[in-house]
């Protein structure tokens, strides 16, 4: 197995199809391709696949700083949506104090406060992560290992997770029953 990248190692074998041919989004698949709980997990896998252009398998230690990571964001974002909202909030308040302070002559000079932009910078994620916890994904994880879906190879002392013919089959046929 050849290390591509930190954490990246090619997977050797035969596959039913290129990354590229299948659906397949940074936290899941389209609706229906797989179970609700193992979708994320397989995804987070293959969707580094796709970025490469061909097959790879993932360190466990690269999944695991990568959902920590993802965790990270949302709470940033929480963060942010929240202060924007408390700021709005006293706008508003202060804004209604004014009219009453005027009685209601604070409108011919102020327009009421604006509804809060949409917080470009920080991305919200299709995550479930944030709402079950990283033991969601870490289940998925294990339960794709279980099912035979995901091979876990330990190369270097390190646990690699590779896609599986059988998940890739699985997935295709799924993604082509879904189109007809």
């Amino acid at each position: 197995m050849k290390k591509i990248a930190d954490g990246i190692f090619a997977a050797q074998g035969i596959m039913p199809c290129r990354p590229q041919d299948i659906k397949v989004f940074r936290y899941g698949f389209p609706r229906g391709t797989l179970r609700f709980d193992h979708a994320e997990s397989a995804a987070r896998i293959l969707v580094f696949s796709q970025q490469f252009g061909f097959w790879v398998g993932v360190s466990w230690t690269r999944l695991i700083a990568e959902i920590h990571k993802d965790v990270a964001v949302q709470k940033l974002a929480a963060g942010a949506r929240r202060e924007e909202k408390e700021r709005y909030d006293e706008n508003c308040v202060r804004y209604q104090r004014m009219q009453t302070l005027t009685f209601g002559l604070y409108s011919l000079f102020r327009n009421p406060p604006e509804l809060p932009k949409k917080i470009i910078s920080i991305p919200r994620t299709a995550s479930h992560v944030w709402l079950a916890g990283t033991q969601y994904v870490v289940m998925g994880f294990k339960e794709l290992i279980d099912e035979e879906l995901l091979s876990l190879v330990t190369i270097e002392g390190e646990n690699i997770l590779f896609p599986t013919f059988r998940l890739v089959r699985e997935i295709m046929d799924r993604q082509q029953s879904l189109a007809a």
